[in-house]
C-alpha cells in the first residue's frame, strides 16, 4: 500500500558498505568519489527521500559551495556514517558536539 506522503531512505557509498542497508528496505547507491556522491545527492533531492546516509570519507574535503548543495533544503536530512576503512573524525566530532549540547559539558574529555 503506497501513500503519497511516504518518504524513503537512501544510502550512498562503496557498495560493499552500503549494501547491508538493503536488509532494512533502504535504497542503496554505489559511489566511490565525492563527485559521484554529490551528483547522486542532487538526483535524490528531487525525489521523496527523507534521509540520505552517506559514508563520511566521501565528503571529507567538501567545499562550502558543495555543502550548500547537500544542505539547501530541510529534507532530505543528510547523515554521515563512519567508514570501515578510515577513522572518521567528522562523525566523532558531531557526536561529541551533540552530547556536549545535551549535558552541558564535554563527556568525552580525558582528564
Amino acid at each position: 500500500m503506497s501513500n503519497e506522503n511516504t518518504y524513503k531512505i537512501a544510502a550512498i557509498g562503496p557498495y560493499d558498505l552500503v549494501s547491508i542497508f538493503k536488509a532494512f528496505d533502504i535504497d542503496c547507491f554505489a559511489a566511490r568519489r565525492k563527485e559521484d556522491t554529490l551528483e547522486k545527492v542532487k538526483e535524490l533531492k528531487k525525489e521523496k527521500y527523507a534521509v540520505i546516509l552517506i559514508v563520511e570519507d566521501l565528503l571529507v574535503d567538501i567545499t562550502e559551495e558543495e555543502k550548500k548543495i547537500i544542505s539547501s533544503k530541510t529534507l532530505p536530512t543528510i547523515l554521515l556514517i563512519p567508514s570501515l576503512h578510515v577513522k572518521g573524525k567528522a562523525s566523532e566530532d558531531k557526536i561529541k558536539m551533540l552530547a556536549e549540547k545535551a549535558v552541558g559539558f564535554d563527556i568525552f574529555k580525558n582528564n
